[in-house]
């Protein structure tokens, strides 16, 4: 049934699911009366006040609900098999997927992005062929490349990129995860910059850690000022040969291991 508010009308035959496009009623946002837009299942995925809308080929199906003043675009797909929901200024499109996952502030998900059962928050950035699982994205984070985050929580300025993976992490501040490394059951807080083929398992990142290379550590803490090249504690090394300490105490900025009765 429609009533003189409505901003939107079915248009147009089914496509092969059994979707049917939208059409608008009248001018809002950037959608002019008259405007042909994306597919729904049913009036059930688009709220029909704000200026939210489903743009060009888009489909929105199943639990999902899009409302307020978010958009869906390009060739994205959004899918509730439970509840899936796109509030705010948030974006999605490109040929993003997404599946039981709540997108709200001004969160975009661009690329070939995959998100499944996960909230995605503030400026957050998805981007390229990245995949999202069970996690937390909030802050500026940024997702891309082939990066695959699961069952992690990332805050503030976070970066994973090119074929890095997070699994079960808490990330906060400026952390950078990048190149092959994988990341394991850790927390990174401050400027922590991960870059190489590294395997990382059971560790704590507290200040301006730089590892680089190809490194495996288990069950570390790292804190104040370390940088490991290749396995080499390169700050010790500057250390004994005093060519980078002077004026700087490193007492309190020790790489030491973790006693194992405070492990995950």
């Amino acid at each position: 049934m429609k009533y003189s508010d409505d901003k939107y009308e079915f248009y147009g035959p089914e496509n092969e699911n059994g979707f049917r496009r939208i059409r608008a009623l009248r001018s809002f946002g950037d959608v002019k009366e008259g405007e042909v837009g994306g597919y729904l299942q049913s009036e059930d995925n688009l709220s029909q006040s704000g200026t939210c809308w489903v743009y060009n080929d888009a489909q929105v199906y199943g639990k999902a609900y899009v409302k307020e003043d978010a958009q869906v675009r390009d060739c994205a797909k959004v899918h509730g098999v439970n509840r899936c929901e796109i509030s705010g200024e948030a974006v999605i499109g490109h040929a993003a997927h997404l599946e039981d996952t709540f997108v709200t502030d001004m969160a975009h998900i661009m690329g070939e992005s995959h998100v499944i059962e996960s909230n995605i928050e503030g400026r957050a950035l998805l981007k390229e062929n990245c995949n999202i699982m069970a996690s937390h994205v909030t802050g500026q984070s940024v997702i891309g490349g082939y990066g695959a985050v699961v069952n992690s929580v990332l805050r503030g300025e976070t970066i994973v990129t090119d074929n890095a993976m997070l699994n079960k992490c808490n990330c906060s501040d400026e952390v950078s995860v990048s190149g092959l490394s994988h990341v394991h059951f850790c927390n990174m807080e401050g400027r922590v910059q991960i870059d190489g083929r590294n395997q990382i398992h059971e560790c704590d990142f507290y200040g301006d850690i730089q590892i680089e290379g190809e490194n495996e550590f288990t069950s570390k803490q790292f804190k104040g000022e370390c940088h490991y090249r290749d396995g080499i504690n390169l700050t010790e090394r500057h250390r004994q040969a005093d060519d980078l300490t002077s004026g700087i105490d490193f007492d309190d900025r020790e790489c030491q291991s973790l006693p194992s009765d405070v492990l995950f």
